[in-house]
């Protein structure tokens, strides 16, 4: 995901490789890098999914989904 969307780690900090590795073993790509990203990232913004983000970094992340919907 981080060569098709490399906002992710930065948006993600130390929190990406370990959010990014269990969505991948949980979630086989079906639709393509660009749809499992935006899949993960959705994951990511919804409460008690994934790793506890701050509230910044799941602002951001909606920003980065409403702006590659």
């Amino acid at each position: 995901m981080a060569r098709v969307a490399p906002q992710l780690p930065a948006l993600l900090g130390d929190d990406y490789q370990g959010a990014a590795l269990r969505y991948a073993r949980r979630h086989p790509m079906t639709d393509g890098f660009h749809e499992s990203a935006r899949d993960f990232a959705r994951r990511l913004t919804d409460r008690g999914t994934g790793p506890a983000l701050s509230w910044s970094q799941r602002r951001r992340l909606r920003r980065w989904l409403r702006d590659h919907a």
